[in-house]
């Protein structure tokens, strides 16, 4: 993604706004673009990109059409080898899954995140047996 189609942003605030899990996040995706236009990099172990639901509601939104979706799919490209958290480990599975399969396929990443995090399968383990009996899995 080319830096300078993010520095046309003029914090209008359209992006939080529309996003409707914004309120969820540490930093909107205006701050975010706040921060990486001011300091030239983006915080770690924040929240804010892994919540994003890529619904581009922001994309479409904003004035400048600044394609805040790539920007945030960039930063989790960059971050989720190096973060350890919930988030990153799902990512990295649900990323995986469509890369490979050309769509989600919820099958196959729920397995691969439940083999992956045995620690999670462990405390979700009524649901699984709930997806079982449901013939989900």
């Amino acid at each position: 993604m080319d830096k300078s189609l993010i520095e046309t942003c003029i914090q209008c605030g359209k992006c939080s706004a529309s996003c409707s899990f914004s309120k969820y996040m540490e930093y909107s995706p205006r701050k975010l673009i706040n921060i990486f236009l001011s300091e030239n990099k983006i915080p770690e172990n924040i929240n804010t990109f892994w919540l994003c639901t890529s619904c581009y509601t922001c994309t479409i939104k904003c004035p400048r059409g600044i394609p805040l979706i790539d920007f945030i799919y960039l930063i989790r490209e960059n971050y989720y080898d190096k973060l350890k958290n919930k988030y990153a480990e799902f990512y990295k599975v649900f990323h995986r899954n469509i890369k490979k399969n050309k769509r989600l396929k919820e099958k196959s990443a729920f397995l691969e995140y439940f083999i992956n995090s045995p620690l999670f399968l462990i405390q979700k383990i009524d649901l699984l047996f709930k997806l079982l009996i449901k013939k989900r899995l």
